[in-house]
Formats: structure tokens, sequence, C-alpha cells
């Protein structure tokens, strides 16, 4: 067997940057070195997350989140960086495409910082009285947003760089995935019982991995943010300045991916634990969350509504492009999520995002009907 690759060999090869030869060495590598595939999966995936909020085709809603982007893995080029562990056989099956759903992993991590800077899905929470506010997510709310509001806010004059005081970076943890042999090892090492899917049909092989805990935290520009909001025509709300007090901390907590193939299909799971997030005291999050859905193009009177209605200290507003047919809100088991389905090369393949308690799922799959992978998705347990 050949040495293994490190992760900017890894990426090169994602991103078509390799030649011929070298592509065509790497790709028999990865089918005989399942650590490489693993480490190839978080690079890989990502690059998913981030292309369905972050790039230009569907939901490229605000123009700093792919500088949040490349702050959160400033070595990952633009098409997305961070880490899961989708198998690269997968990822051969299901392709990279602009409406793919995103890895809550690091997706929670840029959608803290978005919402600070009031660009984008805002997980903000309940007034603080406390020296520090601490939360974690448990719902989800879906928020369509127009076309029109979406080219909006790429066409702000705006230097999204200016945005933090501190860029995000990771302060604690581990970037690592590993390989597991089965679940169970899996639930050792993340703290948690893994749920499994029922299988459309039985499968012939199975990988498991493990991504680590890490921390992240940033600093907000609350001048910068002030100068965005006023870019973006909502005057209607003033920042406080105690949003830009101190640096803002997400705890991710360990996760697990379970890939499946089997006759016909391939599929694959990825759960954990929603981040812990530490806001700064004295900030009103309610205020912020009308704010951010302002910036979503909710008019006044809609945004007052919502906001007033949502726990903000438990629930994660997710905006989606409501123009794109190949995504719809759909419901798992009694919780809201989103699925992205289409074809590619003639074959079909399906994303769904949604949330139980403190627990997130992601499931892809390729080869099954849209009716066969929603019924996948319920038996979820």
């Amino acid at each position: 067997m050949t040495r293994c690759y490190d992760d900017g060999a890894l990426r090169a090869g994602l991103d078509g940057e390799l030649p011929a030869e070298a592509l065509r060495a790497q790709h028999e590598h990865l089918a005989a070195c399942p650590e490489c595939r693993a480490r190839r999966a978080a690079l890989k995936s990502l690059a998913d997350q981030a292309s369905l909020l972050l790039n230009a085709a569907p939901p490229d809603v605000p123009v700093a989140l792919a500088a949040l982007r490349q702050h959160l893995d400033h070595e990952r080029p633009a098409s997305g960086g961070g880490r899961s562990s989708h198998p690269q056989s997968l990822q051969r099956s299901i392709p990279m495409t602009s409406t793919r759903v995103w890895r809550p992993w690091m997706g929670w991590a840029a959608a803290l910082a978005v919402v600070i800077a009031l660009l984008a899905f805002p997980p903000v929470r309940a007034i603080a009285d406390q020296l520090l506010n601490v939360f974690r997510i448990q719902n989800v709310v879906f928020v369509p947003v127009t076309g029109e509001r979406i080219e909006q806010l790429q066409q702000l004059n705006f230097d999204e760089q200016t945005l933090f005081i501190a860029p995000p970076k990771q302060t604690g943890g581990s970037s690592e995935v590993r390989a597991v042999a089965s679940l169970s090892e899996a639930a050792a090492l993340v703290g948690f019982t893994p749920a499994q899917p029922v299988l459309p049909r039985p499968s012939s092989s199975a990988e498991f991995a493990v991504t680590d805990r890490a921390t992240f935290e940033f600093q907000v520009n609350v001048e910068s943010a002030r100068e965005l909001l006023r870019l973006a025509g909502v005057n209607d709300v003033t920042l406080p300045d105690a949003l830009g007090a101190a640096p803002i901390v997400a705890e991710m907590s360990p996760a697990v991916s379970a890939r499946y193939v089997g006759d016909g299909y391939e599929a694959m799971l990825v759960q954990g634990v929603s981040p812990q997030v530490t806001l700064p005291d004295g900030v009103e999050m309610q205020q912020l969350g009308y704010a951010a859905l302002r910036m979503l193009g909710m008019e006044p009177r809609q945004a007052a509504t919502l906001a007033a209605q949502i726990d903000w200290r438990t629930t994660l507003v997710f905006p989606f492009p409501a123009d794109i047919n190949s995504l719809r809100q759909v419901t798992v088991g009694g919780s809201p999520g989103l699925l992205v389905s289409g074809e590619h090369d003639g074959e079909r393949y399906q994303s769904l995002y949604w949330q139980r308690g403190e627990r997130f799922y992601v499931l892809s799959g390729s080869g099954l009907t849209v009716e066969t992978f929603l019924t996948m998705a319920e038996s979820v347990r």
C-alpha cells in the first residue's frame, strides 16, 4: 500500500487539482485505506454542507458566510471546508451539488457567527440575565428566503472580513476523524447510543467513523455588523455594544457516521448532540432574532410576530431558498426536516436534515426513491 495522503493532497483530489495519473493513484489508495477514506470524507462533507447555504447557487443568503467558512477552516478552498466522516465511496455515488444538505457539525458554528452578524439563520437566545448565556439547540424552524432577497444580499457592497474582531478559530479539541469497527465502539467514544435506520434491503457492507469534540470561538465587530444592517435596509433595530464585548464560544460534541451499501443503494447517517454555545452578557437575543429575520427579507410586522413566538433559547432558525424545487420541508417522526433531492448521471440522491431534542441527524442516500428514503428516515431510532 502507498503512503497515506495528507489533507492537502486529499483536498487537491476533491477539487480536481491533481493530474489524471496522480488522481487515479489516489483513488486506488483510497479504495484500500479506510483511514484516508474517512479523512477525505471529512473534507468532502463540509464542502457539501457549505454548498447548501454558502455557495452561489441555491442558498448563498449572506455574503459574509463565505468569509466565515474560510475562517473556520482556513485551509479549505472556497468550495467548503470542515469535518465529518462520510465514507469516500458514498461521496462518489452522491454528487456534491449546491443543493446538498449541510453538515450541522461545522454548520452550527457557521450559523452562530452569521446570526451574530445578522446575515442568516439565527440560533439566537433569550435576553441574558447571567454573566454568560449558555444554551443548546433543540428545535428547528425553517424559513424560506426569496431569490430576490438572496440576490440583494449577494450584491451588498460590504467587506465581510470586517465582521470579526477575532476571526473564528478552533481553540480546543481535535479535528481527527477515526474509523471504528462498530456502532458499539462508536458509542463508547461519543458518550451516547447512536440511532440506527431500518435499511430498505440488507446491506453488504457497513463502515463507521467518529468525529472528535472541538471548541471554536469568535468575536464580533459590532460597528461592522451595524453597517451591514444599514446596507441591507434594516433600519428598525440597533445592535448593542455588548454583542462584541467578549468572544462567543461554541463547544461541538462528538458525532458518529454510519455508511451502508446494499443492493442498488448506498446510505449514510451522521448524528450527534447539538453544540453548547456561550454568549456575552447583556445581549437582547430576541432583538437579534428580529433583526436576523428582517435580514432574511421579512416585513417588520411578520418578523416581530415570529420573533415573539420563537423560544430563542432552544430554536435554530434555518433559512432556505424558496425558489429551489429540489428543496422542501418534510416531517420526520413529528420533527421538521429539510429534504434535498435530485438526480446525477441518471442516479437519484437525497439528503435530509432534522433535529430531535438535542440530537441532530443528517441522512444521505443514493439509488432510492424519495418515498423509500423518507421511510428509512422515519425508522431512525
